[in-house]
């Protein structure tokens, strides 16, 4: 049963908040003689006033592609994108960067 409060709680109002940046993280995956898989998951950001990111990961958008070899053959910006991380990787093992480490084997 409900009484009424001498003393009212009144909380503050909190602002709407526009996420105008996307943190963008990708997954490529290779699935061995068979092809390679992607998945982008986008979550939208913005920077606080101390430059800290604020995430809103319930509004994360995920885009998969089960064919990404197949789906580069059908789209040029993506075939030419994969070409150039080809490109950058094939260097990578003939001068590695200071910034990069090779792992494994």
């Amino acid at each position: 049963m409900p009484i009424t409060n001498p003393k009212p709680v009144v909380s503050p109002a909190i602002p709407a908040s526009t996420y105008n940046l996307l943190w963008v993280n990708m997954t490529v995956q290779g699935l061995g003689n068979t092809g390679v898989r992607a998945m982008v998951n986008l979550t939208p950001y913005y920077l606080d006033t101390n430059g800290n990111p604020v995430y809103n990961t319930s509004a994360r958008i995920t885009i998969a592609v089960a064919d990404l070899l197949t789906a580069a053959g059908t789209d040029p910006a993506l075939a030419a994108a994969l070409n150039g991380i080809f490109t950058i990787v094939e260097g990578w093992l003939t001068t590695l960067p200071p910034y990069a480490k090779i792992m494994g084997n």
